[in-house]
């Protein structure tokens, strides 16, 4: 709880590049952080003001797959669902 407060704390002052590395880190800690889910939603608005919307998709879409039953699974559906629409892959440059 401690490092999760830390890390929305630096975020919430804009030192985002020490935020997110501790929010990646719980995200890593094995055995799995009880707080995974809730440092996922904090790097993925860090990478939504970064104007990252794929990869906060990526983190988003990793944690509501692991469906750990955290309280903070309603924000991250909420933030994944706020999301532009992903690129087409198939989508071809307008023609000049």
């Amino acid at each position: 709880a401690a490092r999760l407060a830390q890390a929305n704390q630096l975020a919430a002052s804009g030192d985002r590049p020490l935020a997110q590395n501790l929010y990646l880190r719980m995200m890593s800690a094995q055995p799995s952080d009880p707080f995974r889910t809730a440092a996922a939603v904090g790097l993925a608005r860090i990478q939504i003001q970064e104007n990252r919307p794929e990869a906060a998709r990526q983190v988003l879409n990793e944690i509501v797959s692991a469906n750990t039953g955290s309280s903070f699974l309603p924000e991250a559906r909420s933030l994944l669902d706020s999301l532009p629409p992903p690129p087409s892959p198939t989508a071809q440059p307008p023609a000049k």
